[in-house]
């Protein structure tokens, strides 16, 4: 089922996830986090274990697992009239650094609810 992947605005105009993209060093990490968001327009919202999850601590919020040479990279969405809508991106570096990063997301999801 073909969505379109939307990217959250903030209220400033501002677009974290074309911010996140534009401050990756690596190109080959943006090019597999590119084709992640491909696969995710192209199949549907709700993509197999391991490569998406819903967050259990956030109902209504899933993430995108991008891994490729040794990097971990999130984006964290929900999912609106059937499209996902990209709330935020990070590099994981640490399990401790989840809970903070959620809530950032759960934070823009209430304006896009």
């Amino acid at each position: 089922m073909a969505c379109r992947v939307i990217y959250y605005r903030q209220p400033s105009g501002r677009v974290p996830m074309i911010e996140f993209l534009d401050d990756l060093t690596s190109v080959k990490h943006r090019a597999a986090i590119l084709a992640d968001i491909d696969l995710l327009a192209s199949e549907g919202p709700i993509l197999p274990f391991p490569l998406t999850s819903a967050i259990a601590a956030h109902r209504g919020l899933r993430e995108l697992r991008t891994r490729f040479a040794g990097a971990q990279f999130r984006m964290i969405y929900t999912i609106v009239d059937g499209d996902p809508v990209v709330l935020h991106a990070f590099q994981k570096t640490s399990s401790a650094q989840l809970s903070r990063e959620y809530a950032v997301a759960a934070e823009r999801a209430r304006s896009v609810r």
